[in-house]
């Protein structure tokens, strides 16, 4: 456990692709706050390597809470930029009409009197020298790229000193507010997918959204890329939903995550973890606010007025048939927070959540693939660690039996060749 927040947490902040190194004993680590006072945490020290940026990272691990509380990073590297700026891009937390804030403009291109540069994952823009240069802002960078279908990608040149932040901020334009939006949204949404799917390849070449397509209130993805329509009367412009964006970037995260062969890509499937996406990235099971100019949800994965259940609340719209599963996952990140908290539990079902994702070939089939993933010695016959709260969680969307008091999966046998 201590091994996974480690690493959690260098590839979250970092984007880096991280392996353990070694695994220290307990130590005492003071931390001095910046009120002169100093803390004391009895914890456990990891060691782990990073790639893309590389580093080699202590993190230390409290005893008790089993939370990271701090790390450094040990390599002495040859130069280290003295000259630097930050730019932020300044976007929606939800919808446009929702609180805004100045994201680190993440890995992305720039352009400095004429040469290309990307900023880190932080934001930062490293400089040549200390005098004011003219920066051009993009939002194409190596792992997201947006392109605008109504005209020109969004360009802002803009005076920079080292040590100044720019904040790029176009709420009052929306088809440049909606490539910002993009940009950021894309970005978070493929960090927590690395948080879960360290090794796919997919999270490592440069995701293509376009946005401001002709047409309204919809959004889709064909399974690599990401797309998103203009505002109307009716709904808003969906690249500045980022709700929406982390909604089709689940569809191509599953396209992308099934194992050929074993799994399948089964629309209604692929509605519900697209829908669980976006849902544990915000915390929050209501998808899609802001689509009708509000704080109305366009769907709703933990409804008040009752659960969806399979097969009673299958649709011919996938959309709806997905709530099931979506909803089961929901159910169970709530009951493994009453026992985890809910930075663990989200972990643990997100661990489960993408097997499921590889492995399933329809909403039923994810029961069988969720314990699988959750099993720790190899024979479903004695349960998992977290069975009961599965059983429960998917029984109250019918795709499971809550009358279950032993798995119902024994090891394979091998009975003939054929």
């Amino acid at each position: 456990c201590h091994v996974y927040v480690a690493k959690e947490w260098i590839a979250k902040d970092l984007g880096s692709v991280v392996q353990l190194r070694q695994l220290e004993g307990e130590i005492i680590l003071p931390i001095i706050r910046q009120t002169g006072s100093i803390d004391y945490h009895h914890v456990f020290k990891v060691v782990v390597d990073a790639k893309k940026p590389i580093g080699r990272w202590n993190v230390y691990i409290d005893r008790r809470s089993g939370e990271a509380v701090a790390r450094e990073q040990t390599l002495m590297f040859q130069t280290t930029p003295t000259n630097s700026a930050t730019i932020k891009y300044n976007v929606p937390e939800r919808y446009p009409r929702s609180t805004r804030y100045d994201a680190a403009a993440s890995e992305v291109g720039i352009l400095i009197g004429g040469q290309a540069s990307v900023t880190s994952k932080s934001g930062v823009l490293a400089l040549t020298d200390s005098s004011t240069v003219t920066a051009q802002t993009t939002v194409i960078g190596p792992y997201v790229r947006v392109r605008n279908d109504a005209g020109q990608e969004v360009s802002i040149q803009t005076p920079i000193a080292p040590g100044q932040t720019i904040i790029v901020d176009r709420r009052q334009d929306e088809f440049e507010d909606a490539q910002l939006t993009t940009f950021i949204a894309s970005g978070i949404a493929k960090a927590k997918a690395r948080s879960f799917a360290p090794n796919m390849r997919y999270l490592d070449e440069q995701l293509r959204a376009t946005v401001n397509i002709d047409g309204e209130c919809n959004a889709y993805s064909d399974g690599t890329t990401i797309n998103f329509f203009p505002a109307s009367r009716r709904c808003e412009n969906t690249g500045r939903l980022t709700d929406v964006v982390y909604h089709e970037f689940g569809h191509a995260l599953h396209a992308n995550s099934v194992i050929r062969g074993v799994g399948e890509f089964d629309r209604a499937f692929s509605e519900g973890v697209a829908d669980f996406l976006s849902a544990t990235i915000t915390g929050d099971p209501a998808m899609g606010r802001g689509f009708f100019y509000s704080q109305q949800p366009l769907r709703h994965i933990d409804p008040s007025s009752g659960e969806a259940r399979w097969p009673d609340d299958i649709d011919n719209d996938v959309h709806v048939t997905g709530l099931i599963l979506a909803g089961a996952f929901w159910d169970l990140r709530k009951k493994l927070i009453v026992t985890m908290g809910e930075e663990q539990a989200s972990r643990a079902v997100e661990a489960m959540y993408y097997q499921a994702m590889r492995r399933s070939t329809d909403i039923p089939s994810s029961y069988a693939e969720m314990l699988a993933a959750d099993d720790d010695d190899g024979d479903l016959s004695n349960g998992t660690p977290n069975f009961c709260e599965i059983n429960d969680a998917f029984a109250l969307h019918g795709l499971a039996d809550p009358q279950t008091a032993g798995i119902g999966f024994d090891i394979p046998q091998l009975d003939a060749f054929n």
